[in-house]
């Protein structure tokens, strides 16, 4: 699908009113190496989120000297 026609069809889900995590549940890939998988992992930006928080904070202790 086309950038255009995904954000019609995510448009017409929410007219709908299917939430977000409803319609991310739908999402599969169609075509390569991956195909009928869903994009991404269901954890993956809390994971990414929570990495970037704790880096900075390791980042902010060393640079005032309290490893």
């Amino acid at each position: 699908m086309t950038h255009t026609a995904v954000i019609g069809a995510l448009l017409t889900q929410r007219g709908q009113e299917m939430s977000l995590r409803e319609i991310a549940a739908r999402l599969v890939i169609t075509k390569g190496a991956k195909k009928g998988q869903p994009p991404l992992p269901r954890n993956r930006h809390a994971h990414a989120a929570r990495a970037r928080r704790t880096d900075s904070r390791r980042t902010a202790r060393v640079r005032a000297g309290r490893h």
